[in-house]
C-alpha cells in the first residue's frame, strides 16, 4: 500500500512540473514575440528586455557545448594510453586463474574471474575449430 502512494506522489510531481515547465516556456514564447506596443496598451510598463530572449538560450546552448567539450577532454585525459598496463589488469582484478583446458569445455560453467589477456589470445587464435568459429573469414576463400 505504501509503495503505491510513494509511485502516485511521483507520478503527481512530474506531471505537475510538466505543466509548469510548459506553462514557463509559454509565457517565454509570449514576452519574447509579442510587440512592445500590445503591452503599453494594456498598461504593462516593466518587463525585461528582448536581449535577453536571445541571449540566455544562447549561453545556455554555449555552456552545454563548453560542458560536454571539458568532459570529453577528461575522459581522455584520465584513459590510459593502449601500450599501458592498467588497460590489460587493475587492482580489482579476481585472481582465479582457468587452465586452457578448463575454458575450452563447451559444458564447464567457471566461477566469475578475470581471465587472462594470454588465455584469451591462446583460445580465440589457436589452430583448432573452435580457435577458428571467432577468426574473421578471409577474403580468399
Amino acid at each position: 500500500m505504501a509503495a503505491e502512494g510513494k509511485g502516485r506522489s511521483t507520478e503527481v510531481y512530474g506531471f505537475v512540473s510538466f505543466l509548469l515547465t510548459m506553462v514557463a516556456f509559454a509565457m517565454y514564447l509570449f514576452w519574447a514575440y509579442v510587440p512592445e506596443t500590445w503591452y503599453v496598451s494594456y498598461g504593462i510598463t516593466y518587463y525585461p528586455d528582448r536581449y535577453w530572449a536571445v541571449a540566455v538560450p544562447a549561453w545556455v546552448f554555449m555552456a552545454v557545448g563548453f560542458y560536454l567539450v571539458v568532459y570529453y577532454a577528461t575522459y581522455l585525459t584520465n584513459t590510459p594510453g593502449l601500450d599501458d598496463w592498467r588497460t590489460i589488469t587493475d587492482n580489482y582484478a579476481k585472481g582465479e586463474q582457468p587452465t586452457l583446458g578448463d575454458l575450452s569445455k563447451d559444458t564447464t560453467i567457471l566461477p566469475v574471474a578475470d581471465i587472462p589477456i594470454s588465455v584469451v589470445n591462446r583460445i580465440m587464435h589457436q589452430n583448432s575449430a573452435r580457435g577458428r568459429q571467432f577468426r574473421k573469414p578471409s577474403l580468399d576463400g
